[in-house]
C-alpha cells in the first residue's frame, strides 16, 4: 500500500499517494476542474457525479490512465455535514485504503483533492487507478441474461459476485449502496476475475454484519426474483441460507420500491434530468424465468 502525502496543488488541498507526489503530476492536475469538464475528456460515467479518464504523468515518466471522480458541489444546507465528516472524495479515498489493507479488491486509491472557499466545499475529486478491461458487474449480468441469453455464463458470474460480496461483508464492510454497478470485474477466457468495489464514500466498518444488515445490502443488488435463490445459496455456502435473510432482503427491496415510485414527487427536477440523460430507446433487458435456470 502506498504511503500518503499531504499536498497543496494550486487551489486544491488533499492527499496523494507518495509515488505521485512529484512536481510533474502536480502541474498536470493544477487545473483539474477544467480538464474534467473539457469536451475532449473521455467520460466514463455521467450522473449526479462525473467520472472521467485522464492520462496523467506516472512515477516512471510514462503517462498512466487514471479515473477521476468529480463529486458535485454539496447544497448549502448540507455543508455542516461535510465540515464534520469530510468530503465524499476524502471518505472514499480513506475507505479504499482500508479495503486494500484487508485484501479486498478496489481500484488503487491514488489521491483526493478538495477546494474550499470561505470554509465551504466547492470542488472535490477522487483519483484512482483505471484499467480499460474492467467491466461493470450489472451491465455484464444484463448482457448475459438479456437479448441472446447465456444462462450458464450469467449464473457463473452471479456465483462469483456472491462469493466476492461475502468476502467483503465478512471483512466487516457495509457498503451502503451495494448495487452490481458498483462492482467491477475482468472478463477472461475462463470466467470473471478481480472483483473491484467502488463508490466507497458510504461504506461503514462493523465488527460483524448482522443478518438484517446483510439482507439490506443484498436488497440493493440487481437480482430478479428468479436469480435470488441462486445468489443466496452461493453467498451462504456451504450452509443453507437462513430464513431470516429472505425476510429482510424482501422487506428492504419493498421499501426501495416505494422509494423509487415516490421519487418523481420528491425530486421532480432531478428526475427530469435523469430522463433527459437517458439514451433514446434504452430499455431494461429481459429477465430469465426460474424454470429456465
Amino acid at each position: 500500500m502506498f504511503r500518503t502525502v499531504d499536498r497543496r496543488i494550486g487551489p486544491f488541498t488533499g492527499q496523494v499517494a507518495e509515488p505521485f507526489s512529484f512536481p510533474e503530476f502536480g502541474n498536470a492536475v493544477h487545473d483539474l476542474g477544467n480538464r474534467v469538464h473539457s469536451p475532449e475528456t473521455p467520460v466514463l460515467w455521467q450522473g449526479r457525479n462525473r467520472i472521467v479518464e485522464l492520462s496523467l504523468p506516472g512515477p516512471e515518466g510514462k503517462p498512466v490512465p487514471i479515473a477521476i471522480k468529480a463529486f458535485r458541489r454539496p447544497p448549502f444546507f448540507r455543508h455542516p455535514i461535510y465540515v464534520w465528516k469530510g468530503s465524499k472524495a476524502r471518505r472514499a479515498y480513506h475507505m479504499a485504503q482500508r479495503l486494500v489493507e484487508r485484501d479486498i479488491g478496489t481500484p488503487l486509491p491514488l489521491g483526493f483533492l478538495e477546494r474550499w472557499n470561505r470554509g465551504r466545499l466547492v470542488e472535490s475529486y477522487l483519483l484512482t487507478e483505471y484499467r480499460r478491461e474492467w467491466l461493470n458487474g450489472r451491465s455484464e449480468l444484463r448482457r448475459l441474461f438479456g437479448g441472446d441469453p447465456q444462462y450458464r455464463a450469467g449464473t457463473n458470474l452471479l456465483r462469483f459476485l456472491a462469493h466476492e460480496i461475502r468476502r467483503f461483508h465478512d471483512a466487516g464492510f457495509q457498503h451502503g449502496d451495494l448495487g452490481h454497478q458498483n462492482i467491477l470485474v475482468r472478463r477472461t477466457a475462463h470466467g470473471w476475475q478481480d472483483a473491484r468495489f467502488v463508490d466507497l464514500n458510504r461504506v461503514r466498518i462493523r465488527n460483524a454484519l448482522s443478518l438484517l444488515q446483510r439482507g439490506r445490502e443484498i436488497s440493493q443488488l440487481w437480482l430478479p426474483y428468479s436469480l435470488r435463490d441462486i445468489f443466496l445459496r452461493e453467498y451462504f455456502s456451504p450452509q443453507a441460507p437462513p430464513a431470516g435473510v429472505y425476510f429482510w432482503e424482501g422487506f428492504f427491496r419493498f421499501i426501495d420500491l416505494l422509494y423509487r415510485v415516490t421519487r418523481p414527487f420528491r425530486h421532480p427536477v432531478r428526475t427530469l434530468g435523469t430522463y433527459q440523460r437517458r439514451r433514446p430507446g434504452q430499455r431494461q433487458s429481459s429477465l430469465p424465468q426460474a424454470k429456465t435456470l
